[in-house]
């Protein structure tokens, strides 16, 4: 789980939210040293449910908030490596700025249509954010279903690509969201955390590993194992049980 990526030196006012570029490339260099095959969340649903067979050490890497920094210099190394990945972008956001953040982040620009359209052509999997990235848990059930639904149809005719993935904005989940994503469409929805084991377990709340600035290329190696996976869904287990 992505937000921005920058060279060294920019956008530090977005700790912890901001990878460097030279961060990212050496993670992409492991990420492909070590074996591991880019797969859209398509494609694991279709694995999940016998359409397809698995093949390698699949990794999805996902991206939020449809920041320009991400197609400015992340792409070009995801092009390089080999590695797909899915955007998860806000329809009523395109071409804006980060308008949800608290006053303390700055303003960047985020993707517009072009970018999005390149993105579509050059194979990436694109997904929801909401229609205008508000809080889910925040508003009513009413509210909720109509962001999920109507920016699901809105990329849909923008893109003409499937949308069948929602990322949960700010990683809170409303009341009843599985139903609430089933109604809207949706195949499946990322989040942060999930008392599951693993990713496809709950396919409406599916935990995602967080990559941040102070990951250093050790740290991102130990978030690889499945170690550490399996202390994050025992943790998560307990918390929200507790």
């Amino acid at each position: 789980m992505y937000h921005h990526v920058l060279p060294e030196g920019q956008g530090d006012s977005l700790r912890p939210f901001v990878v460097f570029e030279g961060c990212f490339n050496d993670q992409l260099r492991f990420l492909r040293d070590s074996g591991f095959r880019g797969v859209h969340l398509a494609e694991l649903f279709d694995q999940a449910e016998g359409k397809a067979s698995r093949a390698g050490r699949n990794i999805v890497i996902t991206f939020d908030d449809g920041s320009m920094s991400v197609f400015e210099h992340a792409l070009p190394l995801l092009v390089a490596y080999g590695f797909t990945a899915t955007f998860f972008v806000s329809p009523g956001s395109l071409g804006a700025t980060n308008h949800w953040d608290v006053p303390e982040i700055p303003r960047v620009p985020l993707m517009g249509k072009t970018q999005v359209h390149e993105l579509v052509k050059a194979g990436f999997e694109i997904g929801s954010h909401g229609l205008n990235h508000i809080n889910h848990s925040n508003c009513s059930p009413a509210t909720a279903a109509k962001e999920m639904a109507d920016s699901r149809k809105e990329i849909q005719d923008l893109f003409g690509v499937p949308c069948d993935f929602f990322s949960h904005p700010f990683g809170e989940y409303p009341a009843n969201y599985p139903a609430l994503c089933a109604e809207a469409g949706y195949r499946g929805a990322v989040g942060m955390t999930s008392p599951a084991n693993y990713a496809v377990e709950d396919r409406y709340a599916m935990r995602r590993v967080l990559i941040h600035t102070g990951d250093s290329i050790w740290r991102f190696r130990h978030k690889m194992t499945s170690i550490y996976l399996r202390i994050l869904s025992l943790r998560e287990r307990y918390w929200y049980k507790s």
